[in-house]
């Protein structure tokens, strides 16, 4: 197993729902065109194992394991009731592969909302240093700004304007929809 399906998987409350919509998305595109390109392929594969692993993990004895292990700690109750953000591989392209790299990276799906402004700046820009701005393009941070796990040692991409400020929109639905405060917790998913 390569070493992103490996990393899909361990996101064990979002790593099969990834590497489902990694997967669906990338067999579009080979549908569509017939190929991939290198960095695809990659991806493409590394789902499809993961995908493999996931299935074959459901067997009873996976599942007792997966008991065991939410009993031990590794996931727990709250954390399958959190709201949710969505956003989608087809209709923020660059955005949502931004957040999918962070999180075949390590970085977290659920989140903390911060809800400080100037907190929220403070982590913008220790993300976001010595990354060069591009024309036409934003930099975009994953673990979000707005959040507590943002800041220093997020990943960065670079994402149209428009995603930018669609994700931003995104993000304050969700607070207000969900009356967000301060330490309250929420997942970020990627869709097809």
């Amino acid at each position: 197993m390569g070493k992103g399906a490996r990393k899909l998987l361990g996101h064990v409350k979002v790593g099969r729902k990834i590497a489902l919509e990694v997967y669906r998305h990338y067999s579009g595109k080979l549908e569509k065109h017939g190929s991939l390109d290198v960095a695809g392929q990659v991806q493409f594969d590394d789902a499809r194992r993961a995908l493999a692993t996931a299935l074959s993990s459901s067997t009873p004895a996976a599942k007792a394991a997966s008991n065991a292990e939410q009993t031990a700690g590794g996931t727990s109750n709250e954390d399958t009731e959190l709201p949710e953000v969505h956003f989608s591989l087809s209709g923020l392209p660059e955005l949502a592969s931004n957040i999918l790299h962070a999180l075949q990276a390590g970085h977290p799906a659920v989140l903390t909302y911060l809800g400080n402004r100037r907190a929220k700046r403070a982590n913008r820009r220790a993300a976001t240093y010595g990354v060069p701005s591009i024309a036409g393009f934003s930099r975009d941070e994953y673990p979000f700004a707005s959040s507590r796990e943002g800041g220093k040692g997020a990943w960065v991409g670079h994402v149209p304007v428009w995603q930018q400020d669609l994700q931003a929109k995104l993000i304050g639905a969700l607070v207000s929809k969900h009356k967000l405060k301060p330490g309250h917790r929420y997942r970020v998913v990627i869709i097809p």
